[in-house]
């Protein structure tokens, strides 16, 4: 279960990004102070380290990233760091990011297939999954052998399955059915 304060923190986040009518350019900071923080796990580290200051890392914050993102992130860093919460930081930045999908209608599908699909092969299937369920779509890929060819989709508890490894159980499961039924003798 998500923690009320990381709520608090991403929604009061989001009401200023739409407040200041820049949603997307908040979106995009997030997801680019997400992705530095991924690849940079000794930064994180230092955030984390109980041994520097709070407003050592709130400074390493601020050299960082002012200038680079809207100054009302410094402001919710600032508050996590004093408050003791700055390992909530990426759980805020991600709860975050889903808020603002759910304002822009964006569902988050996980699709799986052996080998990378083809970009033109996930615009098609994003397209029509997204006039189904009147959602833009955006992929998780997972890259899965065992499907052996094809692909499945799994969103909003729905999965769509057209994969080779699906189709061959299919055919199994048809091939077997018919040989019992011709097994059985007819009753009259």
């Amino acid at each position: 279960m998500e923690n009320l304060a990381i709520r608090r923190y991403a929604v009061a986040l989001f009401e200023l990004a739409k407040e200041k009518g820049q949603p997307e350019v908040y979106n995009q900071a997030a997801k680019d102070i997400l992705e530095i923080l991924k690849e940079n796990k000794e930064f994180l580290a230092i955030l984390n380290h109980v041994s520097i200051s709070t407003q050592e890392k709130i400074e390493t914050m601020k050299a960082v990233f002012a200038g680079k993102i809207p100054e009302d992130f410094l402001g919710v860093f600032e508050l996590l760091f004093k408050r003791g919460r700055q390992k909530d930081l990426t759980k805020v930045l991600s709860r975050f990011e889903q808020l603002y999908k759910e304002h822009m209608g964006i569902v988050v599908a996980t699709i799986y297939s052996p080998v990378e699909l083809p970009l033109e092969k996930q615009e098609e299937i994003a397209q029509m999954l997204g006039k189904r369920l009147g959602k833009t779509i955006e992929f998780d890929k997972v890259i899965d052998k065992s499907l052996l060819g094809g692909f499945r989709v799994e969103v909003c508890g729905f999965t769509y399955d057209a994969s080779l490894k699906e189709q061959l159980s299919q055919l199994k499961k048809e091939l077997l059915s018919s040989a019992r039924h011709k097994a059985l003798p007819e009753l009259d």
